[in-house]
């Protein structure tokens, strides 16, 4: 008959604590031996951990702004990629409708200009471009569309010139769309008149980089295209084929300085580009540099580590073994 006494439970219960304590410490020494790191950050900087916090503080801080710029370098490589799209749809039309023009080909003029409403449509869409969930023509508002519906737009414009008398009045309106708060402003541009946020690329470092669907260039690049529109089509009260041609030339005319324009935006976008490019480099080296120091502050001497495994290894052997043998001790094996 085995006998089990208050002694025996508090052996048992030690025993017990014992295993748990020497598990802890090989599942510890096995994971440094592992990973090549200590897993006390208290221990491995000799007590005083203010450097560790800092080191960590600043890889976070890393990874937020390796976040914000991979976000912008998307954001701008989108923009650049719809730019390019207004400035092709802008210049198709600058230098074949003023060839036209001034040689008075009427007929050739009206080819050119018969697909300028589609162009329209064109820039309308790469305005609305999006980069994920975010519009990047918006501005601010970037959960919808920077502009409304190109034929809406159109629709708009032709009621504006409807009484027009001549290419002049015509060119007024439009204009006068373009350029009054209360037309396209409020009715076609559908973002904010507040920027979107800019990047921070380092500590007090910041650079804005997006484009507003009613930036001067953008209203510039519409209008000589809804010119072209009606140019081609007409639709106005003093409607002639002369004063329809006069429309074609201020087209095109117009159509070439806005693709200037254009390039000029894509350019200053450009710079904003190669700044990310450099941060997206310097932040890479930073972590690199921070990793670093923080893996020779938390570094484990791997042979250390090995002879205090080995060490635990031999502890747990015995433990179990002493234990074995206490599972086995009776009364008449005591005696004997």
């Amino acid at each position: 008959m085995n006998f089990v006494g208050v002694p025996d439970l508090l052996t048992a219960g030690q025993s017990s604590r014992t295993i748990s304590r020497v598990s802890q410490d090989l599942d510890r020494v096995s994971q440094e031996l592992a990973s090549g790191l200590q897993s006390n950050l208290v221990k491995a900087s000799g007590g005083d951990p203010t450097r560790l916090y800092s080191i960590d503080q600043e890889l976070r801080m890393n990874d937020v702004r390796r976040f914000s710029v991979a976000q912008a370098q998307g954001r701008s490589e989108v923009t650049q990629s719809a730019l390019g799209r207004i400035q092709a749809a802008v210049s198709d039309f600058g230098a074949p409708l003023l060839s036209a023009v001034t040689i008075n080909d009427q007929q050739g003029a009206e080819i050119v200009a018969s697909s300028a409403r589609n162009a329209f449509s064109e820039v309308v869409s790469a305005l609305n471009s999006r980069f994920g969930d975010r519009s990047l023509f918006a501005g601010a508002a970037t959960d919808g569309p920077a502009v409304a519906d190109a034929d809406a737009i159109l629709a708009e414009i032709a009621t504006l010139i409807a009484g027009a008398a001549d290419a002049g009045e015509v060119l007024n309106e439009i204009d006068g769309y373009f350029s009054n708060p209360a037309g396209y402003q409020t009715t076609g541009f559908l973002g904010s008149a507040i920027d979107a946020s800019e990047v921070e690329l380092d500590d007090g470092e910041f650079v804005a980089y997006a484009v507003r669907a009613d930036d001067a260039e953008i209203r510039d690049a519409l209008a000589s295209l809804a010119i072209a529109v009606f140019g081609g089509e007409g639709g106005f009260a003093g409607e002639t084929a002369e004063e329809r041609l006069q429309l074609l030339d201020a087209a095109s005319r117009r159509s070439i300085s806005a693709s200037d324009q254009i390039i000029g935006t894509r350019g200053e976008l450009g710079v904003a580009e190669e700044r990310f490019d450099e941060a997206s480099v310097r932040i890479a080296a930073e972590e690199d540099l921070l990793q670093q120091a923080r893996s020779s502050i938390m570094r484990r001497d791997p042979f250390e580590a090995a002879i205090e495994l080995s060490a635990i290894e031999t502890q747990v052997q015995t433990i179990f073994s002493i234990t074995a043998r206490l599972s086995t001790l009776t009364l008449t094996n005591f005696i004997r």
